[in-house]
């Protein structure tokens, strides 16, 4: 034995949080996992936890970046996609503020490559989108519209593939996969409703800390709108109530056809739709990260096992 860790749990969770970004080869910076790693809080430990998984060869480190498999190139990427992030910022903004003056919109976070700092050149701008109860469907479908008529479909700036209701911020996937999604949204637009649901999802970080602060400096403000008004006026009442339900039904059929490859509990996890949860990520990557992590899991538990890495407790 080289050198023992203190905690299993320490030296799990560092190799984790790397391990789940290294299947989008996005090494990590020390400051980075020092401040979303549940359990190490102070520098010192952190340091000491990764000179060990180093010495090891369970993590690389390359230029102050650490990885599982460091690489320059990798590191080029990062850099690249950064300032390819920096460059889109107001366009990023004018679709902030084109979705949060749509009727019914709460709140408005970006999630995805955008929350972690970065946009790659064939990515898209994801947004998480929290909306009035019961108009969901009716807020999804008009947001939808415009990006097909006015932006020709392209979702480079305007992907909308989450939503849920104001009443509704219990997500239910208690994973690292949503832990990580969640805790790296970036709040846009209305702050108060993004603290509402990490306390609702407080379970998330036995996983990870939020860190949406990292990015602060893309929150906006937005001035009221007398359309949105207009419209939420308008569709208040049995109309819009009897539309939003008619809207999900639709869409629901539609995604049950066009996905029909998918057994039901995938179809459950990548396309839920309920009558306040419309998730659309037909590349289920959800699933695919978590199968990443349980085998990375299994291969470091083998390897530092091994390596008499810690102590038995």
């Amino acid at each position: 034995m080289n050198e023992a860790l203190s905690k299993l749990r320490d030296d799990e969770e560092i190799y984790r949080l790397v391990l789940y970004y290294s299947f989008f080869n996005y090494p990590l910076k020390f400051d980075e996992i020092l401040k979303t790693c549940p359990s190490v809080r102070d520098g010192e430990t952190l340091n000491r936890i990764v000179n060990v998984l180093i010495k090891e060869g369970l993590l690389v480190e390359k230029n102050g970046y650490l990885g599982i498999n460091e690489s320059q190139l990798q590191i080029d990427q990062r850099i690249a996609d950064e300032n390819r992030l920096e460059k889109a910022k107001s366009k990023i903004e004018r679709s902030i503020k084109v979705i949060s003056r749509f009727p019914f919109v709460k709140s408005v976070m970006i999630s995805g490559s955008v929350s972690k700092g970065v946009l790659k050149e064939d990515g898209d701008v994801d947004f998480f989108i929290i909306t009035k109860n019961n108009r969901l469907w009716l807020t999804r479908t008009l947001l939808v519209l415009n990006k097909k008529v006015l932006r020709l479909n392209s979702r480079k700036y305007f992907c909308v593939n989450y939503f849920i209701g104001e009443n509704e911020l219990a997500i239910p996937d208690e994973n690292m996969f949503t832990a990580v999604e969640l805790n790296s949204l970036i709040p846009v637009y209305n702050v108060e409703i993004y603290k509402d649901l990490l306390s609702a999802n407080g379970w998330a970080s036995n996983y990870i800390q939020p860190n949406s602060y990292l990015h602060a400096d893309m929150e906006i403000n937005v001035s009221s709108s007398r359309t949105k008004r207009f419209g939420e006026w308008l569709l208040k009442g049995a109309f819009g109530e009897s539309l939003d339900r008619r809207l999900k039904k639709l869409t629901l059929k539609r995604w049950k056809k066009k996905f029909s490859h998918f057994g039901d509990e995938e179809f459950e996890l990548a396309m839920r739709s309920e009558r306040n949860v419309s998730k659309h990520h037909p590349s289920n990557f959800q699933l695919q990260i978590l199968h990443h992590l349980e085998n990375g899991m299994k291969e470091y538990q083998q390897k530092s096992n091994k390596a008499n890495l810690y102590k038995q407790e």
